[in-house]
Parts: C-alpha cells; structure tokens; sequence
C-alpha cells in the first residue's frame, strides 16, 4: 500500500523529513523527491498489519517534531555558544593555574 505527502521546504527542511523518515523506515519504504518548494514522499508499506495512514501521521508528527527542534537550535545558538565559550574558559584558565611553576 502507498500513501503521498507532500512538505514545503520553506517550512520543513530536507534534513527534518529525512531524519523523520529515518524513525518510520523500520515499517516502511519511501521515495523522495524534490518539486520546487516542494519535498514529496512516497510511503510504502508491504506489511498488511502496518496502518499506512498511522504511519502517515507519525512521519508528519516526526517532521513537525524535528523541524521545531532545527528552529529552536537555530535560536538558541548564541546563547549555547556563550554558555559553552564561559565554561571553557574557565576550565583553560583553571588548567593555566594548575600547570603555573611554583616559585
């Protein structure tokens, strides 16, 4: 059985439907292709007992799932930057001390 879904790529990445179709391609096959704007999906089924239409929804629940994360990341870059940078500094600065010849 097959399904089609199609996700606009100035709202969904390529990255976000492949990483989401990486979590559902245990119960399934797909075929990707981008249109313009837009990504189209093929899912395949060859299980009968897999709901194609579930698994439908979860792939759209994956995608929407990984494409907040892309955003949010993307958001909070500076700051995790930031965070990072002060907390190694600290330990260079801690390893400076440690490594200074007693006098």
């Amino acid at each position: 059985m097959n399904i089609d879904l199609t996700f606009d790529n100035r709202v969904n990445s390529i990255e976000a439907v492949q990483k989401a179709l990486y979590r559902v391609m245990s119960n399934s096959d797909f075929d990707l292709k981008i249109d313009g704007p837009n990504i189209q999906v093929t899912l395949t089924t060859h299980d009968s007992s897999v709901d194609i239409h579930l698994l439908a929804t979860e792939l759209k629940r994956c995608v929407n799932d990984y494409s907040l994360r892309e955003k949010i990341g993307a958001e909070t870059a500076d700051l995790r930057n930031l965070i990072l940078a002060t907390a190694f500094s600290r330990i260079i600065e801690q390893n400076n001390q440690d490594n200074e010849p007693i006098q």
